[in-house]
């Protein structure tokens, strides 16, 4: 695995990281974690999964993934190489330019996303003579598209923040009122420039700061109430729309997992599970 910046040069916060691989077959489940993933494939191909339903949401090479309220799989079965871009939401819609709600709940090849720009931008990388060379690439591609994209609504930008700041503790109606937005209004916004209605996002980061806080405290019963979850059933609840199965299914996964990865501090991101 090799990292590239944390961020483009000038996209700190929007960009949260990127990272090349050259692996064989794997399995990994990726839990709704709030941000964007989009995967440029050098070589090989990949089949994302629901990780729910098991039901087929895209195959092949260089894929996207929105925003979601439910898990996903990828998994391929022979060598796979490129790089994987994770990016805030916000972020996706200006490099796309894309409403966000066309991404939600979906996996969709780049080529629906970006139109040619995809193809030729996935050249550059295949001909890139190094790994630092193909991180260039991607940094100034992505800058470039980034500062061309549509513009954000500060409004919006400033919702999202509060979101994940507050660790998804948040009412909708008084975000609305902080911006002078009916809720109507706000929640129309953030289906096209998030992808997700604002109390959904916020469930998805309650879920994982429940996780984060059970790691460490060991109990899904305290971890439960300190992430704002009514109790601990309240929680398995949620945990098991998104998932398919309960926490403690998950926890033991993490256990005879091969590895697990992070990809955004505080928060689960993947599970390599074969």
């Amino acid at each position: 695995m090799w990292h590239g910046p944390s961020s483009a040069s000038g996209l700190t916060g929007h960009v949260l990281g990127c990272w090349g691989f050259d692996v064989g077959q794997r399995r990994r489940l990726l839990l709704p974690d709030g941000t964007v993933k989009v995967m440029f494939a050098l070589s090989g191909s990949i089949q994302v999964v629901d990780g729910v339903d098991g039901g087929e949401m895209a195959a092949g090479g260089s894929i996207g993934a929105g925003l979601g309220g439910r898990a996903l799989v990828a998994q391929h079965s022979e060598r796979l190489r490129g790089i994987t871009v994770q990016l805030t939401p916000l972020a996706a819609y200006r490099l796309s330019g894309v409403p966000m709600r066309e991404w939600a709940h979906r996996a969709i090849p780049l080529s629906e996303l970006f139109g040619p720009w995809a193809d030729r931008f996935l050249n550059r990388l295949v001909d890139a003579p190094s790994w630092e060379r193909r991180f260039d690439v991607l940094d100034q591609a992505l800058t470039r598209r980034f500062h061309n994209g549509p513009p954000v609504h500060p409004e919006i930008v400033w919702a999202h923040e509060q979101i994940l700041a507050r660790r998804g503790c948040v009412r909708v109606d008084q975000l609305a009122a902080e911006i002078g937005y009916s809720k109507r209004h706000l929640e129309r916004l953030f289906a096209t420039e998030v992808g997700l209605p604002p109390r959904a996002l916020a469930q998805i980061v309650r879920v994982q700061h429940a996780l984060t806080l059970q790691r460490t405290s060991g109990s899904f019963a305290s971890a439960s109430v300190a992430a704002g979850f009514h109790d601990q059933a309240h929680f398995i609840r949620a945990f098991k729309a998104i998932a398919g199965f309960s926490p403690s299914a998950f926890v033991a996964m993490c256990q005879r997992a091969k590895g697990l990865d992070f990809f955004r501090p505080g928060l689960s991101g993947t599970l390599l599970v074969a």
